[in-house]
């Protein structure tokens, strides 16, 4: 068995996992999910620059100029620069998909609390 503070729930079934557990690994996988999408995101205009140079530097060893324009154009008409984006929307999903589960997993908290606070409400009432 591993020598973390979370050992002994790591093997549990997630339905009897406390909520705190199932909000933490959640919340580490969303963080690095999120992470990865990020990066997608925010490299998107320099993976452009880097392929537009690479169509001009290519035309260029053959003694043909391409413009700018055309380059741009080419890049983002090819079958790779679709798989780039369609692996950048789906990393976003992915995160997005996490997130949401964090907040169901709050929302099973607050409505958890709010059972425990109608039971022991009426339990005052009752006088038990």
């Amino acid at each position: 068995m591993r020598n973390t503070p979370h050992a002994l729930v790591d093997n549990m079934p997630d339905n009897q996992r406390p909520l705190s557990e199932r909000y933490r690994v959640t919340a580490n996988a969303w963080v690095q999910l999120d992470k990865a999408a990020r990066l997608l995101e925010e490299r998107k205009t320099s993976e452009l620059e880097r392929r537009k140079t690479a169509v001009i530097r290519d035309a260029a060893i053959v003694h043909e100029h391409i413009a700018e324009n055309k380059a741009e154009r080419l890049v983002k008409s090819s079958d790779d620069w679709f798989e780039y984006l369609e692996h950048m929307i789906s990393a976003r999903a992915a995160a997005d998909e996490l997130f949401h589960e964090l907040h169901a997993i709050r929302m099973e908290e607050r409505e958890i609390r709010a059972a425990n606070e109608a039971i022991a409400a009426e339990m005052r009432l009752t006088g038990r």
